[in-house]
């Protein structure tokens, strides 16, 4: 079990990512920048920085009771000590980033959360004391883990889509500013009488194809793996 949200603040992840993408502008060859056009390293850019928000399945698509020890206490002599329970998990599938369940986001819920997360699927557990299920106790803790969790992927999704509303707006001066500053020093070069060196296998502007940024899963498309506590 891992614990989620708990990586600091999903708000300086995001400014990691629109970072990392302004880097590749900075490395990219003033040959490439100067064929290419605006719109096209804007897209590109924006398509690296672009976080897909994270949705959680409503139903449980797998689960299982286990036999386990479960710690109780003596409420007489406060003594703690083992004894027979049960263990039930639940597996929930989701679509998304996954890092995104490792953020807090800007609106939050005061409390730690444990799940399992694999395959892009997340697991969540409960015990009860004892050998005799009770089912809708143990459906009540479930439901209360997973949504939370999908109320905090939900508080993250707000936070998410204001982030990739803004991807042109932020880039855009960045690829602009970037492209003016290579012409003008080929100008200067030029007005200067500097032979003008171009690298020879400087890449030809290609039309990029975005990508599609949902996610579509299907129970099948994903073998599960056996769960572990």
């Amino acid at each position: 079990m891992s614990q989620l949200f708990n990586r600091g603040e999903l708000s300086d992840y995001l400014s990691s990512r629109l970072r990392s993408c302004l880097g590749r502008l900075e490395a990219m060859h003033e040959d490439e920048v100067l064929a290419r056009s605006a719109d096209d390293i804007v897209a590109e850019l924006a398509e690296a920085a672009y976080v897909e928000p994270v949705k959680v399945g409503s139903d449980a698509v797998d689960g299982g009771v286990a036999e386990t020890k479960v710690e109780s206490y003596d409420r007489f002599d406060g003594r703690s000590y083992m004894m027979a329970g049960l263990k039930i998990h639940a597996v929930f599938e989701y679509s998304g980033s996954t890092e995104v369940l490792y953020y807090r986001p800007s609106t939050r819920i005061l409390t730690s959360f444990n799940a399992e997360i694999r395959s892009n699927t997340i697991t969540v557990k409960t015990e009860q004391a004892g050998s005799t299920p009770n089912p809708t106790a143990a459906k009540d803790a479930i439901n209360r883990q997973i949504d939370q969790i999908r109320t905090m992927a939900g508080h993250a999704s707000t936070d998410i889509t204001a982030f990739n509303a803004t991807l042109d707006t932020q880039i855009r001066p960045a690829v602009e500013r970037r492209k003016e500053f290579f012409q003008n020093r080929r100008d200067l070069a030029g007005a200067l009488g500097f032979p003008l060196k171009k690298r020879s296998d400087a890449p030809a502007p290609v039309p990029l194809h975005r990508k599609a940024m949902g996610v579509s899963r299907s129970s099948s498309a994903n073998p599960r793996l056996p769960y572990k506590d």
